[in-house]
């Protein structure tokens, strides 16, 4: 009686995996594929950080890690996941996965024009989605609506309502899709040290519509440990309104309209009272 039940035990077993339906494809679309930061559509340069928005893109939510990192390599794939994005046939550092969205670096090595984009999870591809690459493609990335993510430079703070930025304080402010470094980070290397922008000497940056000068801008380039995120390290006029619109321009392309550093202006001090005789 033992080999039969064997056999009986193998048939089930096969009826059931003939049963189980295959696990959908990833799915998603050109519409949803995005500029990290600003949330726009194909808005994509070298080194922007993108982010996938679908359905059956992972087994579950994952960011990368810092023991992720291989002789200082960031992954194209994180550990046990199966997930992997390649743009224009080159395998893209993938940041973080979860079912429903998957955010990429866009490698640096690639040039401005056409390109494709696919997410594989376990063997299955998505849609290839062709794309344009621009040479540049800023945005801010904002910590709330309208309000542009940025640090107090000395205590490294973050800015918002309860501590804003104040007249003449030096601060940094956070963006994506700047474009090249001088020099180009290797391929997937990730970025432990200040990395200029190439374009720096190009860089207009506006405050309330008006100009900063170029001698208020202390840094922009890379941020130190984070892949795809740039910093701009600015010393702030005195004469500013409160929470000025900010805006970056890098080879002819600028950040979206209506995003605004938190910002509180001197309060106006009141006249001093004129001084009387004792006599």
């Amino acid at each position: 009686m033992r080999y039969p039940l064997l056999a009986l035990a193998f048939l089930a077993c096969a009826v059931i995996g003939r049963s189980q339906s295959p696990r959908p494809a990833p799915s998603y679309s050109a519409d949803s594929i995005v500029n990290l930061a600003s949330g726009e559509r194909g808005r994509l340069a070298p080194n922007t950080l993108a982010a996938i928005y679908g359905r059956n893109l992972a087994p579950y939510s994952r960011a990368r890690v810092e023991g992720d990192l291989k002789g200082g390599v960031l992954p194209y794939q994180l550990p046990g996941t199966g997930v992997t994005v390649k743009v224009s046939g080159l395998l893209a550092p993938v940041e973080y996965i979860s079912p429903e969205v998957v955010t990429f670096l866009v490698p640096s090595e690639l040039r401005p024009g056409p390109a494709t984009i696919v997410l594989t999870y376990n063997s299955l591809n998505g849609p290839i989605v062709r794309v344009q690459l621009a040479p540049t493609a800023p945005a801010w990335f904002l910590m709330e609506t309208g309000l542009v993510l940025g640090r107090h430079r000395d205590s490294m703070e973050w800015i918002d309502h309860k501590n804003p930025a104040r007249p003449g304080e030096a601060v940094i402010v956070y963006a994506a899709g700047l474009g090249d470094t001088e020099p180009v980070l290797p391929y997937r290397e990730f970025p432990r040290d200040p990395v200029p922008l190439a374009a720096a000497p190009s860089v207009r940056l506006t405050l309330a519509g008006r100009d900063l000068d170029p001698a208020r801008i202390l840094y922009i380039g890379l941020t130190p440990g984070f892949p795809g995120v740039y910093q701009v390290d600015l010393v702030l006029p005195d004469d500013l309104p409160q929470d000025p619109e900010l805006v970056l321009e890098v080879s002819g392309d600028q950040t979206a309209s209506g995003a605004c550093l938190r910002f509180q202006p001197t309060p106006p001090q009141p006249d001093a009272p004129p001084l009387r005789s004792t006599r």
